[in-house]
C-alpha cells in the first residue's frame, strides 16, 4: 500500500515540475502545439502535431501532422500520418472473458497483475492485452478522420483515408477509404470510387515532405486530376 502512495506522489510531483518542461522542449523539437491540461507519456510525436485541451496520449506513435482533439483518449497506438481525431474519442483497451468459461469477468480471478491493488491469482490465464504490432493495440492508417465521441476496440486496424462517423463503436478492421458509422460501425460507402480509391493507396501522398505538400496543395481540390498526374509516381 506506502509503494503505491509514493509512486502517486512521484506522479504528482513529475506532472507539475518536469513534465511542463518536457512538453516545452517537445513542441519545440517537433514543431507541434499541445495547450493547456494536455499530458502524454512514452510516445512519440513527427512533428506538427497538435493536442487540444484535455488530451491524454500514451505509449502511442503519433504520425506527422496528425491531430487530437479536446479529452480524447489515445492509448497503445499507432497512428499514421494528417489523422484528424475528433474531441472525445476514447481507444478502449483491456479484455474480459466473455465466452470463456471463467465463473467471473472480474481481473482478481484471471490476472496476475495488481492493478487493482490485489489479486487472488499467482500466475495470468487470461490475456487482457491484445497486441498487433510491437506495444500497438490499435493501428490507425494515414488521412483518417475520426469524428466526435467514437470508442475504438483493442486489436482494430483503420485503414488508410477511412472515416469513422460521430458516435460510432469500432469493433472491427476498417477498410482503407471506406466510411463507416454505427454501433457496431458498419461500412456504408467509400470516399471515392474503387478505381480512385486503388490508385491513391498506391500514390501515398502523405509520405512526401512539407516541401512538397506546399508545392502542391492547391492540387488537392480534385482528387480526379490528382490521380491522374501522380497514379504513375514512385
Amino acid at each position: 500500500m506506502l509503494k503505491r502512495y509514493l509512486l502517486q506522489m512521484g506522479s504528482w510531483i513529475y506532472r507539475h515540475t518536469a513534465f511542463p518542461l518536457k512538453k516545452i522542449n517537445v513542441q519545440r523539437k517537433t514543431n507541434s502545439v499541445f495547450v493547456q491540461n494536455t499530458y502524454f507519456r512514452n510516445t512519440v510525436f513527427e512533428g506538427r502535431n497538435f493536442l487540444d485541451k484535455g488530451a491524454y496520449v500514451a505509449n502511442s506513435y503519433i504520425g506527422y501532422g496528425t491531430n487530437i482533439n479536446r479529452y480524447s483518449n489515445i492509448s497503445e497506438a499507432k497512428i499514421g500520418r494528417y489523422c484528424s481525431i475528433a474531441p472525445n474519442v476514447e481507444i478502449v483497451i483491456g479484455q474480459h472473458p466473455v465466452k470463456e468459461k471463467f465463473v467471473s469477468t472480474h481481473a482478481a480471478f484471471y490476472s496476475a497483475r495488481e492493478t487493482l491493488g490485489y489479486t487472488y491469482r499467482n500466475e495470468t490465464v487470461f490475456e487482457e492485452q491484445k497486441y498487433l504490432v510491437d506495444s500497438y493495440q490499435v493501428m490507425i492508417g494515414n488521412d483518417v478522420w475520426i469524428a466526435s465521441d467514437v470508442r475504438i476496440l483493442a486489436g482494430v486496424t483503420i485503414g488508410d483515408g477511412a472515416i469513422i462517423g460521430a458516435c460510432s463503436l469500432v469493433t472491427r478492421d476498417v477498410e482503407p477509404y471506406g466510411i463507416y458509422v454505427g454501433i457496431p460501425a458498419k461500412k456504408i460507402g467509400y470516399r471515392f470510387d474503387e478505381d480512385t480509391v486503388e490508385k491513391l493507396k498506391k500514390i501515398k501522398w502523405w509520405e512526401h515532405d512539407e516541401a512538397w505538400m506546399r508545392k502542391h496543395v492547391t492540387e488537392f481540390d480534385d482528387v480526379d486530376s490528382f490521380v491522374t498526374n501522380y497514379q504513375n509516381l514512385t
